[in-house]
């Protein structure tokens, strides 16, 4: 195999890095994020012009800071390598952005560590309480504030939120979580980029789902039906590409992967309703 180096001025790196960001998410939220802040007039920000500094100035104190080695070179760099099929493979490096990469990906797994959501979850003990005890685990591993089931389902019954029987309606979802002081929002008809977001931002949601479609593989047998349950979302897998749940309703519903596929036919029952639980 013969490789070759290429160096690219940072007014490229978007562009360069396009096919990258369509299968590495690492690659794709620090660029987007330059990209964004670029677009949005953030360049002006404290962040922004470090950022930018280290990107256009190579060979400046950056290899001191960002500990590279070489010519301290800081710029993007491409490796071009012939393979023995005769097809080029390209790599992007330089030291400044995979520091970034590094920095991005242990934010990234403080943020999505779900292991506290998994140990909130268990089997909902009435047939109705679905969305009572989604609110449960977003409440009890946001605020350490330890709610039953039962203490959560008699103030929901109090305030009119909740009938025994019928259940709670979509327009009461989340009114638990605000009144333990977990700010909430909610949409009808939303996208799944809006779940994306809130996953990338580490906030758990709820969304209403039919539970035949969500729960077999034939979901596309179930366009017509009604939504009839309620699930938080941990977090996406982007690389699996597959929607993590905590599902009250199955005895196998702690940490439950859902393909894309069999979530969005799930989903579309509850015509896209979405609630996020804001950590802040």
């Amino acid at each position: 195999m013969s490789a070759e180096f290429e160096y690219f001025s940072p007014e490229e790196i978007v562009d360069l890095t396009e096919p990258v960001r369509e299968t590495d998410p690492e690659w794709k939220g620090i660029i987007d994020n330059l990209q964004e802040g670029s677009e949005s007039g953030e360049q002006d920000s404290a962040e922004w012009k470090r950022i930018m500094e280290n990107l256009q100035e190579p060979g400046t104190g950056g290899e001191k800071e960002h500990g590279s080695e070489g010519n301290g070179d800081s710029g993007v760099r491409i490796s071009k390598e012939k393979m023995e099929d005769g097809t080029l493979r390209e790599t992007i490096r330089s030291p400044f952005l995979e520091k970034m990469i590094q920095e991005h990906k242990m934010e990234q797994d403080r943020i999505h560590d779900t292991g506290e959501a998994a140990k909130e979850w268990h089997l909902q003990k009435y047939n109705d309480t679905c969305a009572i005890v989604s609110q449960q685990f977003i409440l009890n591993e946001y605020t350490k504030v330890i709610e039953t089931e039962e203490e959560m389902r008699f103030a929901a019954m109090n305030h009119g939120w909740y009938v025994p029987g019928e259940g709670t309606s979509g327009e009461d979802i989340g009114n638990l979580l605000e009144l333990y002081g977990v700010h909430t929002t909610t949409k009808w008809a939303a996208s799944f980029d809006d779940i994306l977001q809130a996953s990338r931002k580490g906030e758990r949601m709820i969304v209403t789902v039919n539970n035949l479609a969500l729960s077999t593989e034939y979901s596309d047998y179930y366009p017509l039906c009604s939504s009839n349950h309620a699930i938080e979302i941990v977090t996406v897998d982007e690389v699996k590409q597959k929607v993590i749940v905590n599902d009250p309703g199955v005895e196998d519903g702690r940490m439950k992967e859902i393909s894309y596929d069999n979530f969005m036919d799930a989903w579309f029952t509850g015509l896209n309703y979405l609630l996020i639980a804001h950590r802040d």
